[in-house]
């Protein structure tokens, strides 16, 4: 355990060293990153800590003989919600460059995949006999997917302004 301590310390000194001969360019690129993998990590704690309330929300509503998403969906769901909170987040706070194509490709993969989820779902829910809620008043698999493909809108809608206004 010591000598990962050590190894540690060493090369946080050799980093400091080496950015302190190169200029305050260096320093400030260094700060930067510090900024971003503070916000990154600020954004995983707080998915972290909406996935442990949204599953004790659960735990108890199950106790009471309540089911909110029919199935499997019901963890599923937890999961996207946290993940969705994970990436707004990160957009917002500037976790990551945002000049940078294969966040831009994988934005326009999330909107366009969000937006055609969304178009088949409104679609089974209307004009066929699938419905939003199920007898039992939970939400059934389409509804599911139509508000998992809400939140994938909201994401990359969220990154396209950024990404707009950062980049102006």
């Amino acid at each position: 355990m010591e000598i990962f301590t050590w190894l540690n310390l060493l090369s946080n000194y050799h980093i400091l060293i080496l950015h302190r001969r190169k200029g305050n360019e260096f320093m400030s690129q260094d700060t930067s990153t510090i900024k971003q993998l503070k916000a990154r990590q600020n954004a995983l704690l707080h998915g972290i800590l909406l996935m442990s309330v949204l599953l004790l929300a659960d735990t108890y509503l199950r106790t009471r003989s309540y089911i909110l998403i029919d199935g499997i969906w019901d963890n599923t769901f937890i999961i996207v919600a946290a993940f969705t909170l994970i990436f707004l987040e990160m957009i917002i706070k500037g976790a990551f460059d945002l000049s940078d194509p294969v966040w831009t490709v994988l934005a326009g993969a999330v909107g366009i995949g969000s937006i055609a989820a969304f178009v088949s779902q409104i679609s089974l829910i209307f004009f066929s006999k699938d419905s939003f809620f199920l007898i039992t008043e939970s939400i059934s698999s389409n509804g599911f997917f139509l508000i998992c493909s809400v939140l994938g809108m909201l994401v990359a809608a969220a990154y396209f302004i950024k990404r707009k206004c950062f980049l102006r």
